[in-house]
């Protein structure tokens, strides 16, 4: 199937225009304002809602139901399923609250396993020996990327990064004079950006399901991904040079560690 005729599949199933950017406009203000997320996505979710059912002729039962448990090409008004290809089938027939039940047992059970080992004591004990040799912002970059990339790897999905390791570095980020925040845009560098070139994971098996192309091989896309390996590379170089990297002054590191303990220990 061609990229044309899966273009004109779409035109013949949606009414294209301006109005179909209002339920992404209404996430990106919500973001630039910073504004509470649960409310943002519920009014962007109404407005697609209402957008779907007044312009594109889907019925409100069909809207919420796809909302639920996901879109199916039953409800397009007007066209049969047997008009469009399997590819664009495969497509939209997906989604709903009911497809992120996984996501949500992980992380949740990430929260769980995260929670035990830290009230225990387990991961302090066991972080020790490593955070009291690695102080400085090289060091303690490169083993928190090599961390994140051995979490990616045996999970095959950055939920536990996203989870375990601000557990696990927070406390030595600021020790080492480097702000949270530092640390979240770290989580990216492997989590995020490397995430594509696990096969085996969430994004890795999106991209071969969805796309019919492998990751690696002669036809496989890792060898284009430039920005995979780049990237973590980017970032220990920022660590040791300590360019772009948002540094602590000693009382506000102080005020942070603080903070730290207190809610550590509430």
């Amino acid at each position: 199937m061609s990229n044309l005729d899966f273009i004109r599949d779409l035109e013949n199933i949606y009414s294209w225009n301006l109005l179909l950017l209002i339920p992404f406009i209404i996430i990106l203000l919500g973001a630039i304002f910073k504004k509470p997320p649960v409310p943002v996505m519920l009014l962007s979710c109404l407005t697609a809602l209402i957008i779907g059912v007044a312009y594109q002729g889907f019925s409100l039962e069909d809207g919420f139901t796809a909302a639920l448990s996901g879109f199916d090409s039953s409800m397009l008004p007007g066209i049969s399923s047997d008009q469009l290809s399997e590819e664009t089938l495969t497509l939209l027939n997906r989604g709903g609250i009911v497809s992120m039940v996984g996501v949500i047992v992980i992380i949740y059970c990430g929260y769980a396993y995260t929670a035990i080992i830290s009230e225990t004591g387990f991961l302090e004990t066991a972080l020790n020996p490593l955070t009291k040799r690695v102080k400085k912002r090289g060091p303690l970059m490169l083993t928190t990327l090599f961390t994140e990339f051995l979490l990616l790897v045996f999970s095959g999905t950055s939920y536990t990064i996203a989870i375990i390791v601000p557990e696990m570095f927070k406390k030595p980020f600021l020790k080492a004079g480097m702000a949270a925040k530092t640390l979240s845009r770290s989580m990216e560098d492997i989590g995020t950006i490397m995430a594509c070139l696990v096969p085996w994971g969430q994004s890795g098996m999106f991209y071969i399901t969805t796309l019919g192309v492998s990751v690696y091989g002669s036809d496989g896309y890792a060898s284009w991904a430039v920005m995979a390996y780049i990237t973590p590379v980017i970032a220990i170089f920022l660590a040791f040079s300590g360019i772009g990297i948002y540094k602590l002054g000693k009382k506000d590191k102080e005020e942070a560690l603080a903070e730290y303990e207190l809610s550590k220990t509430s």
